[in-house]
């Protein structure tokens, strides 16, 4: 199987490209996928910080955890969006731990069951920038359907493999500190959107209307499983499952 396109400097010359790739492979296969990626991003925040003027205004951070509406918080909530988008809480931790002690830092969590399909579909059917096309192409070329990409998840190899890119990276990857304890203030959910808006709403002090962003049309996502199916991706995200309080048809109170 060839190994994925990784998110490495695009600076480095191209053996070193190569060489921080396998490095990267070889640690996500020991399961040391959380640590690689925080390690990576508080690299890159500090030589290009994510914080902005709006962070510092509203003495906020909304961590972006990828297909968890985040695209459309931005314009919901008027948040300024950084050239990129996904730095973990421990990077922007990291950059600046000062002005991070005295923000209030949230996220939106989502079923994973949910977040699987979606970002299967997004990937394999709609993809927008030019290395999510890359990479859909790489890796999910070979599969014609959700249920033979779902399944060869029980793969341990091609499932760590997977969850080198940012859509299927578990959502605890980009909330935790490197022991894994989650370091952000409020952790809302996507199942409850409206709601968890207008709190966020008057926490920030904005008005806001709720707006779709790179939605991909298709059936609610438990049509998708059988109990294989189910089992399999609970596996995979045993983490997520458990940290956030999910159970496969249901979101946890509150």
């Amino acid at each position: 199987m060839a190994e994925p396109i990784a998110r490495i400097d695009e600076l480095q010359p191209a053996p070193k490209r190569l060489l921080a790739n396998a490095v990267k492979a070889r640690l996500f296969r020991m399961g040391l996928g959380a640590q690689y990626t925080n390690l990576w991003w508080m690299r890159r925040a500090r030589v290009r910080s994510p914080w902005l003027n709006w962070n510092s205004e509203n003495k906020a951070v909304f961590i972006h955890v990828p297909k968890n509406a985040g695209s459309s918080l931005y314009k919901t909530l008027h948040i300024a969006q950084p050239a990129e988008t996904h730095c973990t809480a421990f990077g922007y931790r990291s950059s600046n731990r000062a002005a991070w002690d005295q923000a209030f830092t949230f996220a939106f969590a989502r079923n994973p069951w949910d977040r699987f399909v979606s970002a299967f579909h997004y990937l394999k059917h709609q993809p927008i920038s030019a290395d999510d096309k890359a990479w859909s192409a790489q890796m999910l070329g070979s599969f014609d359907t959700f249920e033979q990409f779902a399944g060869a998840m029980q793969d341990r190899s091609f499932c760590s493999t997977v969850f080198m890119w940012r859509h299927f990276a578990p959502q605890w990857y980009f909330l935790c500190d490197l022991r894994g304890d989650i370091i952000v203030d409020h952790i809302a959910r996507f199942e409850n959107l409206p709601r968890e808006v207008e709190n966020l709403e008057q926490r920030l002090r904005v008005d806001a209307t709720v707006q779709r962003v790179n939605a991909v049309p298709r059936k609610h996502y438990s049509a998708y499983y059988d109990q294989r199916l189910q089992d399999i991706v609970a596996s995979a995200y045993a983490r997520d499952i458990a940290l956030f309080g999910y159970t496969f048809e249901t979101a946890p109170a509150g």
